[in-house]
């Protein structure tokens, strides 16, 4: 396994796990993350957006959403994977009132 691989495996653990602090330290202190807004957001503005993610969406009996890596592509030292996650939509999300429905969210990062 690549220590990227080593590195997003122990990210998703500790998402998993309900250890946000753990997860972001995959992430750089100066990066800068595009899809969130309408403009760029660095660490302490996804901090602050997955707090909210775990808040409104979270999985019965645990803190945080699942987050499961179904694909990992490693070419040099570019990452790329195909995730899901999910749980219940518990709380106000983005706007939409809570629906107490399970989700189940596709993405590619």
């Amino acid at each position: 396994m690549s220590d990227m691989k080593a590195r997003l495996a122990r990210a998703v653990e500790c998402w998993n796990d309900g250890d946000l602090d753990g997860y972001l330290d995959l992430y750089d202190d100066s990066i800068r993350l595009h899809g969130y807004s309408p403009e760029p957001i660095g660490k302490d503005a996804a901090r602050a957006f997955y707090a909210m993610i775990w808040e409104t969406l979270p999985t019965a009996g645990r803190p945080s959403p699942n987050l499961r890596i179904d694909e990992v592509a490693v070419e040099g030292s570019t990452l790329a994977c195909r995730f899901v996650m999910s749980g219940t939509h518990k709380g106000t999300f983005m706007g939409v009132a809570p629906t107490g429905r399970a989700y189940a969210l596709p993405g590619i990062t």
